[in-house]
């Protein structure tokens, strides 16, 4: 893909000089709570913000909007919350995919990437498909069930044990 970064460039050219479709609102921040911890998610669209989720299968934060104009979508993901390598995620915005910029990142923040991306008006859905997404479970909650598998192990082999011995 020698030509990779040269179409990279000319897409971003081209998605700058495009004239503004319709002003974004002012930069949000959604509380995104994941096994009881919350991390902040900054965004700006002309859109009404439902709900922010992450899918561990997918690998993916799923992204529910409505009232949405046709307008540019930033959004700030925390590398501890998603991220792929070298920020080659996949955004589809009402399951169609779409390309996507990534913006103030010169200086290589590792902690978070800000994506740019069109949305069409009356979008619903935005999907970012990253290779990892903050874990289902918390160490905690990993702890407190391999404790409990090996609790019911124990005690059904001592109860084998005691049945043998009658």
């Amino acid at each position: 893909m020698v030509y990779a970064p040269v179409l990279m460039t000319f897409l971003a050219v081209l998605l700058m000089s495009l004239p503004a479709m319709h002003p974004i609102h002012a930069q949000s921040s959604y509380t995104l709570d994941v096994n009881g911890e919350d991390h902040e998610v900054n965004y700006a669209v002309n859109a009404d913000m439902l709900a922010m989720q992450i899918d561990p299968e997918q690998k993916s934060l799923l992204v529910g909007i409505e009232n949405a104009q046709m307008s540019e979508f930033v959004i700030q993901l925390p590398s501890h919350v998603i991220s792929a390598p070298d920020n080659e995620f996949s955004v589809l915005v009402d399951q169609m995919e779409t390309d996507y910029i990534i913006v103030d990142n010169m200086n290589n923040d590792m902690e978070a990437v800000t994506l740019l991306f069109y949305i069409p008006q009356y979008a619903q859905e935005v999907e970012i498909i990253g290779t990892h997404v903050i874990p289902e479970f918390s160490l905690p909650a990993v702890i407190i069930l391999i404790t409990a598998i090996l609790a019911v192990i124990a005690a059904s082999r001592a109860s084998i044990v005691h049945i043998r011995v009658r």
